[in-house]
């Protein structure tokens, strides 16, 4: 679990910028996980593959990870 989302998995800023971390991409590149739960990115909630981004914003308050 992490404040911060990779850099290219659900982490859209503004103007097409991306606000994920690379050296948090590389770190997971190299470690086996189970899931990647993260917030910081309102735009980006949902799920890829095994990245949960849980931040919640306007109507979508929660999700279930099961």
């Amino acid at each position: 679990m992490t404040h911060s989302p990779v850099l290219g998995v659900l982490d859209p800023g503004f103007s097409e910028t991306q606000i994920g971390s690379r050296s948090l991409a590389e770190f997971l590149e190299k470690r086996p996980f189970l899931v990647h739960i993260h917030g910081h990115s309102h735009a980006g909630f949902g799920r890829e593959g095994r990245h949960f981004n849980v931040a919640s914003a306007g109507r979508r308050r929660a999700m279930v990870i099961d």
